[in-house]
Parts: C-alpha cells; structure tokens; sequence
C-alpha cells in the first residue's frame, strides 16, 4: 500500500554473508543516509566535484562497493534483482497507485482552498 501511496518503491536495508546471502541488516538508514551527505559535502569541497549531484555520488559510491566487494569474493554478489548494495526492494508500485496518483489533483485544490480561505481570515475578509 505504500508503494502504491508514494508511487515509489519500499526497500529494506540488508548486508551480504558470504555463507548464506544478503540478509536483513541492524543498521540505521538515518545514519546511512547522513554519512553519504557528509561524503557529498566532503566530495564537494575537498575532491573538487563542485557539481556531483547527491543521486550521482550514492551511484558513484554503491558502484565503488560492489567493485571492492567483487575484489574481495572472487565473484559479482549481484544475484538477487531485487538487491542493490545494501538496499533490498520490499514493494514496487501496482496498479493501485494509479488512483493514488489520481486523487493528488484533488487533495491540491483541497489545500490551495484552505490556504486562500485561511488567508481572508487573517487579513480580516470574511
């Protein structure tokens, strides 16, 4: 449902074992997601790629791992389609999403309304 909601993928974070595969991971997405912003920063100011984009730095930075992974087990670890260095697809977008997508133009009016509306108030237009 909320792949359909967000129309985008739900993922879990998992990690290889090299005995049994890629397996659910006890580490905190957040802090993930905040050490990849420190190496854009980092990669910014300190490496002189000024105008990396932060989608293509974690591209840069997944493809590194899976390099460095292969290096380390003699073999391409990429045999579950549904895995990408760490981040496993839980649910993609079905054919729910569609009414989802729908009703987006209708929850906008419904803010936009509420917005104008709660302006003539302030203002003291009833």
């Amino acid at each position: 449902m909320a792949a359909d909601i967000f129309g985008s993928n739900v993922c879990k974070n998992v990690e290889y074992e090299p005995e049994t595969g890629w397996v659910g991971a006890n580490w905190n997405a957040c802090s993930v997601g905040m050490a990849y912003k420190a190496r854009w920063g980092y990669e910014r100011t300190m490496k002189g790629r000024e105008m990396v984009q932060f989608d293509e730095l974690i591209h840069d930075c997944r493809e590194e791992r899976r390099i460095a992974r292969k290096k380390m087990e003699g073999k391409d670890l990429r045999v579950d389609a549904d895995v990408d260095e760490g981040v496993r697809i839980m649910a993609r977008p079905g054919k729910g999403s569609e009414a989802y997508a729908k009703s987006i133009d209708w929850w906008a009016g419904l803010e936009t309304r509420a917005l104008r509306e709660g302006e003539t108030k302030v203002n003291g237009n009833h």
